[in-house]
């Protein structure tokens, strides 16, 4: 798991917090309260990426897959914030 989680050897996200969100994922039971949720969400998004490498999943193949979680979202109520909604930087 290491490649997900580090550039030329160097870690981008730390590696013991990004095994605890993919143990907690597959039910073990593990405390992921304390996790930023930045840290959370670049981990899901570089897991995404990795096993869309491992696939070779194509762009068009990537597109059908974001258009359909997107139609899931919207189905269960999800609406994105919009630029007025989104706190300042």
């Amino acid at each position: 798991m290491r490649r997900h989680f580090s550039v030329d050897g160097v870690d981008r996200i730390p590696q013991a917090e990004g095994e605890l969100l993919v143990r907690a994922a597959l039910g073990e039971s593990v405390s992921v309260a304390e996790i930023p949720r930045h840290t959370a969400f670049a981990v899901h998004g570089l897991i995404f990426v990795g096993i869309a490498w491992d696939l070779r999943y194509s762009e068009r193949d990537l597109d059908r897959i974001l258009l359909r979680a997107e139609e899931i979202a919207t189905a269960r109520g999800f609406a994105p914030a919009v630029e007025g909604d989104l706190p300042a930087p």
